[in-house]
């Protein structure tokens, strides 16, 4: 059985005290050998609390870097995807960009597009010519930014279609769910799309 606090300060009283010391005295060097060893014992479990705290934030902290780290990365199709990277749908077929958080891009058939950013927060992609189904915002707190001649697309989540022809300058954007802010020429400071709308220019869309 583990001895009290008690025990062991008066077994170290017994040692260290003589019998000749009144009890005041006695009294005062039991108090502060029992102070002593709560003091130690405190600091014991002490250290041993901030060593767990400490494995733990260190744990944590690998985890969301290796987390991070893996939602930042993309395919495109079944090869690693390379940010600057100019990828081209083929003819009669879709060309997937797969995002390490779940987000997906489809180039339609004959499409081609550029992921300029994949970072912590923030993703953006040029639709250069043709068109794309995409479904955002897997991993909350995130940003992406699309981008189709002069206009600029931003969401936090959605799902949407978006088309841009280089020929007629058009583009052509239909959001299926969550919401969009659409920012170009010709629509002042932004314009808010909601689940459901669709938003079309046709031609004569300068870049600013």
């Amino acid at each position: 059985m583990t001895p009290s606090l008690s025990e062991l300060a008066a077994r170290r009283l017994r040692r260290d005290v003589s019998a000749e010391q009144d009890g005041a005295e006695y009294t005062e060097r039991r108090a502060r050998l029992v102070r002593a060893a709560t003091e130690g014992r405190g600091r014991g479990r002490g250290q041993w609390l901030w060593l767990l705290l400490a494995l733990a934030g260190v744990s944590v902290a690998g985890f969301y870097v290796i987390s991070t780290d893996r939602a930042t990365t993309f395919t495109a199709g079944e090869a690693p995807g390379v940010v600057g990277a100019f990828y081209a749908a083929p003819a009669r077929g879709e060309l997937p960009l797969r995002f390490g958080d779940g987000s997906e891009l489809r180039l339609r058939p004959g499409s081609n597009a550029r992921v300029l950013r994949s970072e912590v927060g923030q993703r953006s992609v040029v639709l250069e010519a043709g068109s794309l189904q995409a479904e955002l915002g897997a991993r909350a707190g995130w940003t992406w930014v699309l981008s189709a001649g002069p206009f600029l697309l931003e969401s936090a989540r959605a799902e949407l279609e978006l088309a841009w022809d280089v020929a007629s300058q058009a583009v052509d954007v239909r959001v299926r769910s969550g919401s969009v802010s659409v920012r170009g020429p010709g629509l002042g400071a932004e314009r808010k799309l909601e689940a459901g709308e669709q938003w079309t220019t046709q031609g004569d869309a300068r870049r600013p």
